[in-house]
């Protein structure tokens, strides 16, 4: 359950051969020596490589240690062992996601992610943890809708969309279709950010699931924290908000009347969004440890957009 482990035992194992003592010592990267420099660099120049390096994993048998020790053990590093040792079949639907998110991503900051990195961004601290549990989901493609009806008896009209009569995979509902309002929610996510930033564009499938993974830079090719978090906030609320809109609408016993349905759209979205700028500015308290975000981060994320601009 450790990610990286083969580089990590080949390392161990090149360190124990040694019959000499080995010494390592941790330097601070933001001294700046040539250590550090020389890392960083070896260390981007691997992350943009087009093609992933194939480690050699030639260990002896007698250096080849497996398990764990048993006196560091916890119950959680156990299961998680227990579950590396089998790999699940891929799900041929789970695959086509990941690599639409993947080819997004790349085409967005010319990096190309691995199916960890892809999962580990469905769980960003930027996206809220019901909202990370729908992104899961729709990399699966595990959400109740277009091909999911059509495996249950007696339900594979659902199927399709009732108001466009096509098939109602959850990238219709979340860029193309009428009923689930999704113009109305993208348009208010376009108004906000044009407010500080310049470039809009509606997201799609791949910016959608893979909106926790998602680097947005400057010009010059540098990371912009802020910038990237409101994004990354207003694409995963947005998209949320469609989603259950659209369920609201197809299975309540009393779906909202199409022309309330604006007024209730923007009222939704706009408490969805000052929920989470109430969230971030109690984060920025001291008490929250691992969870805490910096003053500067959370005034780069929100300043700019706010009424009382």
């Amino acid at each position: 359950g450790v990610p990286d482990a083969l580089p990590f035992r080949v390392a161990v194992y090149h360190l124990r051969r040694r019959s000499a003592p080995t010494s390592i010592r941790l330097e601070d990267p933001k001294t700046g020596s040539a250590g550090t420099t020389g890392a960083c660099l070896l260390a981007s120049i691997g992350a943009s490589r087009p093609l992933t390096y194939t480690i050699p994993a030639s260990i002896p048998h007698a250096f080849n240690i497996s398990g764990a020790q048993l006196s560091f053990t916890t119950q959680a590093l156990a299961y998680r062992g227990a579950l590396a040792s089998h790999t699940p079949n891929p799900r041929r639907e789970t695959l086509i996601n990941l690599d639409i998110v993947r080819h997004r991503i790349r085409d967005c900051t010319g990096l190309t992610l691995s199916n960890a990195d892809i999962w580990a961004g469905c769980r960003d601290n930027a996206i809220s943890r019901n909202i990370s549990d729908f992104l899961w989901k729709g990399l699966h493609n595990a959400h109740r809708c277009g091909a999911y009806w059509k495996r249950i008896a007696h339900f594979e009209h659902r199927a399709d969309c009732t108001t466009c009569d096509v098939p109602e995979s959850l990238e219709h509902i979340l860029t193309e279709c009428t009923t689930s309002g999704q113009a109305a929610v993208w348009q208010m996510a376009r108004t906000v950010w044009l407010k500080k930033h310049h470039e809009w564009s509606t997201p799609g499938l791949g910016d959608i699931l893979g909106c926790g993974s998602m680097v947005i830079k400057d010009a010059t090719g540098k990371p912009k924290p802020g910038r990237t978090r409101l994004w990354k906030i207003l694409v995963s609320e947005s998209a949320f908000l469609i989603w259950k809109t659209r369920n609201r609408q197809l299975f309540d016993a009393s779906p909202c009347p199409r022309a309330s349905l604006p007024t209730l759209l923007h009222s939704s979205w706009t408490r969805a969004v000052d929920n989470r700028l109430a969230i971030d500015q109690v984060l920025t308290k001291s008490s929250f440890k691992h969870r805490k975000l910096t003053r500067t981060l959370v005034l780069e994320t929100w300043s700019g957009i706010l009424e009382s601009d």
